[in-house]
């Protein structure tokens, strides 16, 4: 008995699709129950990678090699970074419409400059001496 190629084909296409559509939903899982500090710290850490990460040996060679050049990564976390929190504040300030309120009333109608000056000079530091 000899199996068929179509067959074969058919069974193997049914699998592959099969794992895409379970690794979408643990990937769409994980990317809604990400919080906001978690994505920043992951912002900070993409390119350049966190402190152990970069101890390791085949980190140091390829450092020594100079295929990665820490400055660049750095620069490209610090422009992720950058993209989230601009998108942050965008996404903080674009949701809800702009109200607007009068000012409330101040006790503070008055100056020192307006009051009446003090006419006697005792408890004063300055001695004003009239010549």
């Amino acid at each position: 008995m000899t199996i068929k190629l179509p067959q074969l084909g058919g069974l193997f296409l049914s699998i592959i699709s099969v794992g895409i559509t379970t690794t979408a939903r643990v990937h769409a899982q994980t990317a809604a129950s990400t919080s906001l500090p978690e994505a920043l710290n992951q912002a900070t850490s993409s390119h350049s990678g966190d402190y152990l990460g970069n101890r390791t040996l085949g980190r140091q060679l390829t450092r020594i090699l100079g295929v990665g050049f820490p400055e660049q990564e750095m620069e490209l976390d610090a422009g992720t970074l950058a993209a989230l929190v601009k998108e942050l504040v965008y996404l903080q300030n674009s949701r809800d419409p702009i109200l607007r309120v009068g000012d409330l009333p101040t006790p503070y109608t008055t100056s020192l400059l307006t009051l009446p000056r003090p006419q006697s000079s005792i408890g004063t530091e300055f001695i004003f001496e009239n010549r």
